[in-house]
């Protein structure tokens, strides 16, 4: 009893062949889906990293300056003077872009690098004025600022002096305050493009050594989360992007795994190849007395058939029954139809 079912038990477990078998082809499956899985995650980033530098727009972008001075009227030679003005363009010099991007917001700023000489300290405040124009030069926006030096005493400054003397004389440092005009805040419009602006500071006396335009986006909505948290948004991008794919790759195999199941247990119909008929071929005829002899020739009759005749004639008929029969062909079964017909027609004629 115990060996029967010790027979039974290993019999029934699978042999090393097919153990090896299906150990192979789970490790197949594996590295294949653990490939596709490292492909697809690529592949996520990717998407993420398209959209966001197409979606993204340039978080800020500064253009110089260039002030334009009448030389005539630091002399008093010429009056009325013209106030210091600068143009500057707002296209890409390379690509002939719009440096705004339609429907962001933006931040315009006017900075201005001014020395802290009497001079400005006299002018006190002034105003900065900035026009931006279309191709048509007509003036799409048009706003105006207040700017001034911010106030230090003479005390201060005298301690300062003594205080960054080294940076001053190394020159590291130097005697000169950043001034921010803020100019409000612009959308651009796809139906009027801004091309280019002028700044103009509406004082004759103030002294700038340098000037810059300069944009910051102000972000809103998607944008916002997507500046101000990048790594964690771009995390759940990834991973949904990812979860997205794998699922229509799921998808996939499963519908390909379940139409090869479905077409193997279906079972295989033969090809039926249509086949020529055959002709029959013309056996040859067996020669006899009574097909021979035309219709016309009168056919004796039958003689009367003894009892020796019949034994002879069974012997005959038993001895045909070993040979094999031959069918006759529609044409010898004509001709026999015709000499019975003849034989029937002659025997009524001698009656």
């Amino acid at each position: 009893m115990n060996s029967r079912l010790q027979h039974r038990i290993t019999s029934s477990m699978p042999s090393q062949a097919q153990v090896t078998e299906v150990s192979q082809k789970v490790g197949r499956a594996l590295a294949n889906f653990l490939a596709t899985s490292f492909l697809i995650f690529w592949v996520s980033a990717a998407l993420y990293g398209v959209f966001y530098y197409t979606y993204m727009p340039k978080v800020s972008f500064e253009v110089p300056v260039h002030l334009q001075y009448d030389p005539e009227c630091a002399h008093g030679k010429k009056q009325p003077c013209q106030f210091p003005f600068g143009k500057f363009s707002l296209l890409h010099p390379r690509s002939e872009e719009d440096f705004f991007r339609v429907g962001q917001d933006y931040e315009l700023v006017l900075e201005m690098e001014m020395p802290e000489s009497e001079l400005n300290q006299e002018v006190g405040i002034f105003m900065a004025e900035l026009v931006l124009n279309n191709q048509k030069m007509s003036a799409v926006k048009s706003v105006q600022r207040s700017a001034s030096l911010k106030y230090k005493s003479s005390l201060l400054k005298t301690i300062e002096t003594l205080i960054f003397s080294p940076l001053f004389l190394g020159g590291y440092k130097s005697e000169v305050q950043t001034v921010q005009v803020a100019l409000g805040d612009f959308s651009p419009s796809l139906s009027n493009p801004v091309t280019t602006g002028c700044v103009t500071l509406k004082s004759r006396e103030v002294a700038v050594y340098a000037a810059r335009f300069v944009s910051h986006a102000r972000f809103e909505g998607v944008r916002y989360w997507l500046f101000y948290y990048p790594m964690t948004v771009s995390v759940l991008a990834t991973v949904t992007i990812f979860a997205f794919l794998m699922l229509i790759f799921v998808f996939a195999s499963m519908a390909k795994d379940f139409t090869s199941s479905r077409r193997r247990s279906q079972p295989s119909r033969p090809q039926v190849v249509p086949q020529e008929p055959e002709e029959e071929e013309e056996r040859p005829l067996a020669a006899s007395s009574r097909d021979d002899a035309p219709a016309d020739v009168p056919v004796p009759e039958k003689p009367v058939e003894t009892v020796g005749a019949q034994n002879e004639e069974e012997d005959d008929v038993v001895g045909d029954a070993h040979t094999p029969a031959v069918t006759p062909t529609p044409l010898e079964r004509n001709r026999s139809s015709e000499s019975e017909s003849a034989d029937y027609m002659v025997i009524e004629e001698e009656k």
